[in-house]
């Protein structure tokens, strides 16, 4: 099952013009730029206005669609692909689990037009249920993974995806962050180029990957990832940014969204920016190695670009820094350069200023607070008239009372846990401005659940009088 998305009219595509776009808006549109004709997608966030975006745009230029799960929506592509034209499949890193059967026998055969997985990682976990690193499961399945830094590139790099997959005959993921998915920056835009147009090739000892086909396409296989990694040491896709003074003697080597951060914190060091993670240029990164005297690597997730430069036999540092975990920012870069001795230790605050949650104004929250009570008044009303109907007009007063006390204490201590569980307790300061602690909660939620429960078992033995 797929659903194809209506797009607008084609006045609604302006051309030749910057303009602000989120990273996600940038792919669409350099997908668009690119000639793309086919694209599919199952939504998930971060990636999920990708395929919004480009469902925008003319349907005489493209046919976009949902797809019933991340495997269709490649399968989808792919079929594009064999046919000759330039197709995209947009998911979320968990998504090419679901699509990886597909892809690990797609990298083999090839994609006779051009296929570009655009995959959006999501360091921090903020919608997502793990932090997988896709530059692994890229350089696993043997596939060049690109990395743009911001909206700009994302615009540049997906169009530049959509030519190596023609060129190299391979399927090509450029690799995105929810920072970068969902932050806005002026992107320069271009026109839209149509792509060459390809037939089918029957050719079953290419497309059809059986034993024995399968054994000559691996070597094929590494001949492409050597040739890729050839041009991408010639090719300016890479950038060398020389520092100055004894800064400059410190290299680091970084990509996507940690290259600003590294700009930020260290603007006087040495920076060797990667625009693709795999397959990796040896010889620049020898080169640059070589030009400083300490070369570390700041990145997100695991180490893949650390592990890489220790096989090229590099001298590196850097996860003993930086963290594994969640999303780099430049305080976090500026802290593990400080524990790496790059910066000196920032002196604490005089003033002993620390940031503290902040209280919702009362008006801001009213309407929020309106739909609580009202959630709980239904609540509440629909267990007192269940227990009162049930014990009470049967004369079981004990049970009833009994009843009506769980009810009270576990309505109490679960509102208790969610609220330290899921919000840390924020949600409870902006309402009552009292600093959070799990017994305080517990004795406040005590107090309104069971004034609300009084409410409402009150208001059933009323009715039931009057019945």
């Amino acid at each position: 099952m797929s659903v194809t998305i209506e797009a607008p009219a084609p006045a609604a595509v302006r051309q030749d013009e910057s303009r602000p776009l989120t990273g996600n808006e940038a792919i669409a549109r350099g997908a668009w730029e690119a000639g793309v004709r086919v694209a599919a997608a199952y939504p998930g966030t971060p990636s999920t206005e990708i395929l919004e975006n480009l469902a925008t745009y003319p349907r005489e230029d493209l046919h976009a669609q949902w797809s019933t799960n991340e495997k269709v929506a490649l399968d989808v592509a792919i079929g594009a692909g064999l046919g000759g034209r330039r197709a995209l499949a947009a998911m979320k890193h968990v998504g090419l689990n679901v699509a990886f059967d597909s892809l690990m026998s797609q990298t083999y055969i090839g994609v006779n037009g051009a296929l570009v997985l655009t995959v959006a990682d999501d360091p921090g976990i903020h919608s997502s249920q793990n932090e997988q690193d896709t530059r692994l499961l890229g350089a696993f399945a043997m596939l060049p993974v690109l990395e743009p830094s911001d909206a700009q590139e994302a615009l540049e790099y997906t169009r530049l995806a959509f030519e190596l997959s023609e060129r190299f005959d391979t399927p090509v993921i450029v690799r995105t962050t929810t920072r970068l998915s969902h932050t806005r920056s002026a992107v320069r835009t271009g026109t839209r180029r149509e792509g060459p147009v390809r037939q089918f090739v029957e050719n079953p000892a290419k497309n059809v990957m059986i034993p024995a086909h399968a054994r000559g396409r691996h070597h094929a296989l590494l001949k492409r990832e050597a040739a890729l990694s050839a041009w991408l040491d010639d090719e300016p896709l890479h950038r060398v940014e020389r520092g100055q003074g004894d800064l400059g003697r410190v290299g680091i080597v970084t990509a996507g969204t940690c290259y600003p951060y590294v700009r930020e914190v260290l603007p006087g060091a040495s920076v060797l920016k990667l625009g693709a993670s795999w397959p990796l240029p040896a010889r620049a990164l020898r080169e640059f190695a070589a030009s400083v005297d300490r070369l570390l690597v700041v990145e997100e997730l695991e180490p893949v670009l650390e592990r890489e430069l220790r096989l090229l036999g590099l001298q590196v540092e850097g996860k003993a820094f930086f963290p594994r975990t969640g999303e780099l920012s430049p305080e976090a870069v500026r802290a593990g350069l400080e524990k790496a001795g790059v910066l000196a230790p920032r002196p604490p605050r005089a003033d002993g200023w620390a940031p503290e949650p902040l209280v919702r104004p009362p008006g801001e929250s009213l309407l929020r607070t309106l739909m609580n009570i009202a959630f709980m008044l239904a609540l509440y009303y629909g267990n007192a008239k269940l227990l009162v109907n049930r014990y009470l007009e049967t004369g079981r007063y004990r049970e009833l009372i009994v009843y009506l006390l769980i009810f009270w204490l576990g309505a109490a201590a679960l509102r208790t846990w969610v609220e330290l569980s899921t919000f840390g307790g924020n949600v409870f300061v902006a309402r009552t401005g009292v600093q959070p602690g799990w017994l305080r909660m517990f004795v406040v939620y005590s107090i309104s659940s069971f004034l609300l429960l009084l409410f409402s078992t009150l208001y059933h033995l009323v009715a039931n009088r009057h019945a």
